[in-house]
């Protein structure tokens, strides 16, 4: 058995007998304890996925409670040692803090961000006056953890809120496609104001509006310097040969890439050459539907002008 807390949430047939209907798996093992899966309807899987693994597991015994599935002993016998194991607050949090690491480590921007957030927590010449703000604020309490997992609650929903406002990246792309223009001292540049901007949330004479208001600011200040500095560096020159265009990119809508046959002489879209795609592209015009073009824009056809 693996030496660390692990919880996977899957959407597949897992059923030999009816193949074509997807289940969702919520797998987990805890060393020392047991390793089971629990099997739910498919429709749970988007409300489970990115949840936190204590309350996944909340969610699975409370189906399995309702007697829904027959299962031998020994499967009986490993949910309930993963029930009883959880009900102690010290190993709950513990598998806390192991989703938390988890999630960080999947997910490179937020783990970035975080990195970011704590070497300017530790740089910040006021962190000594908030510290002393913070332990007036909950002297006298006496569940100063409870106070820790409010807060740890609140970022999490913050942090699923943004998961859940970012679209599918096949449908529309980043919450952010213009950080793809910035060179790397600007994206370092950038986040460091953004992470600046949020650090607003801890300043009590800061409003939660006020604090959206400088994310906001710090957005749209980078998006205009992003999208100046691309146009500068790609601007054609007084030779420049306009056959080096493949294709065109929509800014608004980053998923939609078209061909030159069906992006010439669109306006409001972005050029392309082979350089800006170096793992090449297909045409997505009239996706989704049967007439999608498909073409691979890196590859020229018979009478293509390229």
């Amino acid at each position: 058995m693996s030496d660390s807390i692990s919880v996977r949430i899957t959407l597949d047939s897992y059923d030999l007998l009816r193949p074509r209907e997807p289940q969702t798996q919520v797998y987990v093992q805890i060393p020392e304890v047991a390793r089971v899966s629990y099997m739910l309807p498919a429709e749970r899987f988007q409300g489970l996925k990115d949840r936190a693994w204590p309350e996944v597991l909340d969610v699975a015994d409370e189906h399995y409670e309702r007697g829904w599935a027959v299962e031998d002993s020994t499967t009986v016998a490993a949910r309930a040692a993963v029930r009883a194991w959880l009900r102690d607050d010290a190993n709950r949090d513990e598998m806390q803090a192991a989703f938390e690491t988890d999630h960080a480590r999947r997910d490179p921007v937020a783990r970035k961000l975080l990195e970011e957030n704590e070497r300017l927590r530790s740089n910040w010449s006021g962190a000594s006056k908030i510290r002393e703000r913070w332990m007036k604020e909950i002297k006298g309490r006496t569940a100063y953890g409870e106070r820790l997992k409010a807060e740890n609650a609140e970022l999490r929903a913050r942090i699923a809120e943004l998961e859940a406002a970012q679209a599918p990246a096949e449908e529309y792309g980043p919450a952010f496609p213009w950080v793809a223009l910035m060179d790397d001292d600007d994206r370092s540049e950038f986040l460091g104001e953004l992470a600046a901007a949020a650090l607003n949330y801890y300043r009590a004479d800061v409003g939660d509006a006020d604090t959206l208001g400088e994310v906001e600011k710090a957005c749209g200040t980078w998006r205009l310097i992003a999208e100046a500095q691309h146009a500068h560096n790609t601007a054609p020159g007084p030779a420049a040969d306009a056959d080096r265009i493949v294709a065109y990119r929509n800014s608004d809508r980053p998923g939609v890439l078209l061909c030159r046959e069906h992006g010439d002489g669109w306006m409001g879209l972005t050029p392309l050459t082979s350089e800006n795609l170096p793992d090449g592209g297909l045409c997505t015009w009239g996706w989704p539907g049967p007439e999608q073009c498909g073409r691979d824009v890196l590859i020229t056809e018979a009478g293509d002008p390229r």
